[in-house]
């Protein structure tokens, strides 16, 4: 939400939801394993842009909710499809939770030595090599190319 001049951008946030698979406190900070930012990116992505701008701000309040919930339980992702669902998202971005996708993730992962991104850019960032991750989309792409027999008729998006 873009705010105008003189409003603040803090009244107008729902500030951002992590899940984790640990947290802990120590001192004055919270130490996380393993976060993913699962609702907040509009907010997060408005904070980033008000420091750009040389915004000077730093004694703000940010709501931040950490919740920890083990990546094997389907706890999260109800978190994540909760968190969500007051803003429309694309199928697709959801579609990542469903057990299927976690059913190709581990099959590839233990089989195969590739890795299948449920979420964008997660092993990318872990520093996998990007030889070996395939997208949600990669499999869905090669199957309609291999079903009909008609590979050149399947973009390639």
């Amino acid at each position: 939400m873009r705010v105008t001049t003189g409003e603040d951008f803090w009244w107008f946030n729902n500030g951002v939801t992590v899940v984790a698979d640990e947290a802990r406190i120590i001192g004055k900070r919270i130490a996380v394993k393993d976060p993913q930012i699962v609702n907040g990116l509009q907010t997060s992505h408005e904070v980033y842009s008000y420091f750009q701008s040389g915004g000077q701000h730093r004694d703000r309040p940010l709501l931040v909710k950490i919740v920890v919930a083990p990546e094997n339980g389907t706890a999260r992702d109800r978190i994540i499809r909760a968190t969500n669902s007051q803003t429309q998202l694309p199928a697709d971005a959801l579609r990542a939770t469903e057990p299927i996708q976690k059913d190709i993730e581990e099959s590839l992962t233990h089989s195969g030595g590739y890795y299948y991104e449920r979420r964008a850019s997660h092993y990318r960032n872990l520093g996998f090599p990007v030889d070996q991750v395939a997208s949600m989309a990669r499999p869905a792409r090669e199957f309609t190319a291999f079903a009909p027999r008609e590979p050149h008729r399947t973009p390639l998006g």
